[in-house]
């Protein structure tokens, strides 16, 4: 699944950008994450984009593709593991206006 496709819930969630996604090359591979607000707090979420026998992914809530929302003290490990460019925008993201 295009995890820039991944819209639901549409009354909590507001997708920014897509910073990392990956697709899968063995279980447990294919994973994105992405910059967010939930319920207008600025959030870092990922998900498993799916794979051929289960094209919607994971999570998913009533079929619909959704994210999972990083705890914010996790936030910081996740970040470390982006590109250069990615970090920097997840930092610029969390730092607002």
């Amino acid at each position: 699944m295009d995890p820039t496709q991944v819209l639901a819930p549409r009354r909590r969630w507001t997708l920014d950008a897509v910073v990392y996604n990956e697709k899968e090359k063995q279980p447990g591979e294919g994973v994105a994450v992405a910059l967010g607000l939930w319920d207008g707090r600025p959030v870092l979420a990922m998900r498993w984009n799916g794979t051929d026998s289960n094209p919607t992914g994971h999570p998913q809530s009533r079929g619909f593709p959704t994210w999972f929302i990083i705890p914010e003290k996790f936030r910081k490990s996740i970040q470390e593991n982006l590109s250069p460019e990615s970090q920097a925008r997840v930092q610029r993201f969390f730092a607002g206006p």
